[in-house]
């Protein structure tokens, strides 16, 4: 490793651990990451100069002179994160503008009213040149992206998009895509801080007026399959000739049917439950009361997501962050 390659990682370090912190001392980030106090000031003040980090109070010590805190901006970046979401029987693409700490600068929502690869690009270049200082782009979308293109989506309205290329055409900002189910299932277990490393985890998203996705996550990583078509429940026989759910009562039996298949053939710690068209205590009633799930050896833990947007908005931080000193964990 060369000279600045080594400096690099040096400064992803006391980004990280910034993040982590959000403020320290110099003598506290010796401490923590092991450099030399030569080493973390100079560190110091590269990221200083570049408008990363500001100089912050003068903290009293025990013993000694005052010393400065130093404090990560969170200002210092900013995110576009994008998501096309059911609404009333059609799609709108909700908009946030998230600073490195994931606080809401801005929402915004536009209605979908032609389902077109232009329309969507028309709306994200009016977002770009809005807010042109943005550094990463993040979409959640109903649908499954392998190599840049679309493959199964929403009524088959996204299929074969070439998602990822078309973007590049309009920006060079990074640009990072997932499908929606995913990102809900990651944001949900991030804000209940379940292990993302030592969990194996399974979330299914179901829709009232759609079809299921199914999210499957072991060791830190999507287990999506070939072409990423892993979880498109849609598939299974049964869910073909009948796709969409005849009541709520249908919808909660349709979770019973995903649950007693994928704890048999994955065996999760957990499942994430995810709906706008079913009472969480219906299902919980439909668990308890399975003669199958009580049969399975596995007994895995049930969680409902209740604060929609705010799994997707975690999960859309977790998707362009990941690999960055500002990864969620």
């Amino acid at each position: 490793m060369d000279k600045r390659s080594i400096r690099t990682r040096n400064l992803n370090i006391i980004r990280k651990v910034l993040f982590n912190h959000e403020k320290l001392l110099a003598s506290e980030l010796v401490e923590i990451t092991g450099f030399s106090m030569v080493t973390v000031n100079s560190l110091l003040k590269e990221l200083i100069e570049a408008k990363e980090v500001i100089e912050g109070e003068l903290i009293q010590q025990k013993v000694g002179r005052p010393a400065i805190e130093y404090v990560l901006d969170y200002d210092a970046s900013f995110s576009l994160l994008l998501s096309i979401q059911e609404k009333k029987k059609g799609l709108c693409v909700y908009s946030e503008l998230v600073n490195l700490n994931g606080v809401i600068k801005k929402q915004e929502e536009f209605d979908l009213l032609n389902i077109t690869l232009e329309e969507v690009l028309f709306i994200i270049k009016n977002q770009l040149d809005a807010y042109p200082f943005v550094k990463k782009i993040g979409l959640s979308l109903p649908g499954k992206v392998h190599n840049g293109i679309v493959q199964s989506s929403w009524y088959e309205k996204f299929d074969y998009w070439p998602i990822i290329e078309s973007i590049q055409n309009i920006t060079s900002i990074p640009f990072y895509v997932q499908n929606d189910a995913h990102l809900i299932t990651i944001g949900f277990a991030l804000q209940q801080k379940l292990s993302l490393a030592k969990e194996t985890i399974v979330g299914i998203f179901h829709p009232k007026t759609s079809m299921p996705g199914i999210t499957i996550l072991a060791n830190q990583e999507l287990i999506e399959g070939n072409l990423s078509l892993a979880g498109e429940a849609k598939f299974f026989p049964g869910f073909l000739e009948h796709p969409l759910p005849s009541s709520d009562e249908d919808l909660a039996n349709r979770f019973l049917t995903l649950l007693s298949f994928y704890n048999v053939a994955i065996a999760p710690h957990s499942f994430i439950l995810s709906s706008d068209g079913v009472v969480p205590k219906t299902v919980q009633h439909l668990i308890q009361q399975d003669s199958f799930l009580k049969k399975q050896p596995n007994q895995p833990n049930y969680y409902f997501v209740t604060e929609f947007q705010t799994c997707i908005t975690l999960g859309l931080r977790w998707l362009i962050h990941k690999n960055s000193p500002y990864a969620l964990e």
